[in-house]
């Protein structure tokens, strides 16, 4: 079960790296728009499965800690805080990699020359 999250914290992290890389594109012709907005979802899906599988983790945790010695309990609360803080992270810079696109639309090829007074105009 830990494991199968903590694979998924590092799965999701990759996909943020992707995400963070395609976000950083300039080019105005060569916007991968569809990917990012496609990655994006991936990746706030992913987050939330995680949020699950973490917080089913934390109660399996809790329930069974009547039935273990301390350092079974202790153990089991250190992998649990770990993959909650190691999420977060993820989160906060998932955060981060969209704020940039958020916040600055990006041009459409279409009016990329207007004000350029030697371009013709079109009507």
């Amino acid at each position: 079960m830990c494991g199968d999250a903590g694979h998924g914290v590092h799965a999701t992290s990759t996909k943020l790296a992707r995400l963070a890389q395609l976000a950083k594109k300039n080019s105005l012709f060569d916007d991968p728009a569809r990917e990012i907005a496609e990655l994006t979802t991936i990746v706030k899906q992913d987050i939330n499965a995680l949020n699950g599988a973490i917080s089913d983790l934390q109660q399996f945790s809790h329930r069974a800690q009547s039935n273990n010695n301390r350092q079974n309990v202790e153990h089991s609360t250190t992998v649990v805080n770990n993959l909650k803080q190691r999420l977060m992270q993820t989160t906060k810079e998932f955060k981060e990699v969209r704020a940039p696109r958020l916040s600055s639309p990006r041009p459409c090829p279409r009016h990329a020359h207007a004000g350029r007074s030697w371009l013709p105009k079109l009507t």
